[in-house]
């Protein structure tokens, strides 16, 4: 039964999970509110969406009245460069009126 341990041993790793790229980003900037919706469907939709086109969306949820999930993009570094981003989603339909807000980085 030599050659099935050879074939085994051959086999590379197991990769490490990757971090979660939809995961909300840490730090201050500003971020671009798309959709705030309770469809886990229409969220996932939305992001496979934007990030086919480059832009660096993820989703999260926040508990009002249920479940919400808020879709957005970012984090930018500064304001021009969200309504940049803004415009873009705009002109692609990804939103009629993307939503800028600022984050401030988080105190440990």
């Amino acid at each position: 039964n030599a050659p099935a341990k050879a074939e085994e041993a051959a086999k590379p790793a197991k990769p490490a999970e990757p971090a979660r790229s939809d995961a909300a980003p840490t730090g201050e900037g500003y971020y671009i509110q798309v959709l705030a919706t309770s469809s886990e469907l229409s969220a996932e939709k939305l992001v496979k969406d934007m990030k086919l086109q480059g832009l660096p969306a993820y989703k999260m949820s926040v508990r009002q009245n249920g479940k919400t999930l808020r879709v957005r993009v970012g984090l930018f570094k500064t304001k021009a460069e969200a309504e940049s981003a803004s415009g873009l989603l705009m002109l692609n339909n990804f939103a009629s009126k993307p939503i800028i807000s600022h984050q401030k980085a988080s105190k440990k």
